[in-house]
């Protein structure tokens, strides 16, 4: 099983409807179409990363149209009205293009293996 591969290498989750921040499961869908409603937001993903302090913390990974700016901490203060999360642990980082899966949708499994310095996944651009 291909998640069992990833949390040998603490890259548990990735492929999981959830992802554990504390002793709450946190919904991707929910942070990421937050985060595609502000204003120059392209894309969005978000995946848990292992973090000795907290267990697990959340990562999100934003790609901004071509002519915006985006302050990433007004951003985070901007969609914590609409979530249920206390998004203290919550990182936002800005990529130029994320990693994609042959049908076009955001490769997590590569984001987090960039994360770790690992590479890429097994069978996955």
């Amino acid at each position: 099983m291909r998640s069992s591969r990833y949390a040998a290498e603490g890259i548990s989750q990735v492929l999981y409807a959830t992802v554990q921040v504390g002793d709450r499961p946190w919904y991707p869908r929910d942070i990421e179409a937050a985060l595609c409603g502000q204003t120059g937001v392209r894309q969005a993903a978000l995946i848990s990363v292992t973090d000795p302090a907290i267990g697990r913390r959340p990562l999100a990974f934003i790609t901004i149209d071509a002519d915006a700016t985006i302050d990433i901490g007004c951003s985070q203060r901007a969609i914590a009205p609409q979530l249920s999360y206390d998004l203290a642990p919550l990182q936002i980082r800005v990529v130029s293009e994320p990693p994609m899966t042959p049908t076009g949708k955001i490769s997590k499994a590569n984001l987090a293996l960039q994360i770790t310095g690992a590479g890429t996944a097994k069978g996955a651009t």
